[in-house]
């Protein structure tokens, strides 16, 4: 009977692991909000640029260039990793750090701890009050 109880204790801390660490990584990945373009941060000389797209916040097609190169492929998210597997090419996996928001550091081949920042395009015009005196 004990030995039964002590498997269902364990069964049940797995179970609350298991759950609160997929909850973890959600929050992560809604809160790297990755879908967008990427400018390389700092003296980008090379005009350097990650482009995220999808419909789903952990995975989709990307498009990077650097100068007049082009690279596109497809890309995901595993744990705290970056995969991106360019087309005709063997993947490459980026160690990827959040660091505030709109900015993360991506470190690997080719793209050794490198900082981004995110690119806000906005057609929103902010409104300003105008308070004038009163004579």
């Amino acid at each position: 009977m004990s030995t039964l109880l002590v498997l269902g204790l364990i069964a049940l801390a797995v179970i609350i692991w298991v759950t609160r660490t997929r909850s973890a990584r959600r929050h992560w990945v809604e809160e790297l909000n990755l879908i967008g373009q990427w400018d390389l941060e700092g003296r980008n000389i090379h005009n350097e640029r990650i482009e995220f797209i999808g419909a789903r916040p952990d995975r989709g097609n990307y498009m990077a260039s650097k100068d007049e190169t082009l690279e596109s492929g497809n890309w995901f998210l595993t744990s705290y990793f970056l995969v991106l597997q360019p087309e005709n090419e063997e993947q490459k996996r980026y160690e990827l750090r959040r660091f505030e928001e709109g900015r993360i550091g991506i470190n690997g081949p080719d793209r050794e701890k490198q900082i981004y920042r995110k690119k806000r395009v906005s057609n929103i015009i902010k409104m300003h009050e105008h308070h004038s005196k009163k004579p």
